[in-house]
Parts: structure tokens; sequence; C-alpha cells
């Protein structure tokens, strides 16, 4: 489903990117992206926000941000592990990782689904 609501604790309605079907569940997808380093922080603290607001609702396991990945301007290390706090992470460039988390197939204990980026401990 392209485009969810779902209301946070708050009572704020955000809209996502998309939910992914999971057995009788789903997965909750975030897209995070900045052509400049202010709007790459700015989509950060959006996929925060929205996903620790409905952390109560859904375990961690079913939502995910999906970041951009470019050589050109590339995620902090320190961003990640705290998107990973909330959600799992992910890149399309690491695709078969996120399917297989999205299908339920496998689902790592460490939530960074990206291998160009340190584990969280």
């Amino acid at each position: 489903m392209e485009r969810p609501q779902k209301a946070g604790r708050t009572g704020y309605l955000y809209r996502l990117t998309a939910a992914v079907p999971r057995g009788d569940s789903e997965v909750l997808v975030q897209a995070a992206a900045g052509s400049t380093a202010d709007a790459q922080q700015r989509s950060l603290e959006h996929a925060l926000r929205v996903f620790f607001d409905i952390d109560g609702q859904m375990p961690r396991n079913s939502k995910l941000v999906m970041v951009s990945s470019t050589d050109e301007r590339p995620w902090r290390s320190e961003d990640l592990r705290l998107l990973g706090e909330v959600a799992y992470v992910g890149s399309w460039s690491e695709r078969e990782r996120v399917t297989s988390f999205l299908q339920g197939t496998q689902i790592p204990k460490d939530p960074l689904l990206v291998r160009w980026q340190p584990t969280i401990g």
C-alpha cells in the first residue's frame, strides 16, 4: 500500500512511504534521502519522529527506513545507529537483505541491513 497513514501516540497522523504486507501484519516503510546535508538531516529527523511516535504500537521489526545510497552524500554512521533504535534501516543497494526482511524470511537481530555501516552493539 502506497502512502498509508498511521496515528502516533501524540495523536498526530503521519503519512508514510509504504506499507508492505508480511503474513498477518505489515511493515511500515519510510524513505529518507536528501541531495544536501540539510535535506538529509530533515529527512532523518522526520523518520525518527514518525517511528518514535508510533513506537509503542508496533515492534521495531515492523518498521523500515530506506535510506538513499549514494557515494556523494553518505549517511553518518551515528545517524543510522540512531535510526536503528526505532526501526530497521535498509538501502536499495542491499536489496536482497531488504527483500528477505520484508518477506519475513530473515529478520536479523541487528537492525542495520546496510553492510556499509557498523552494526549496533
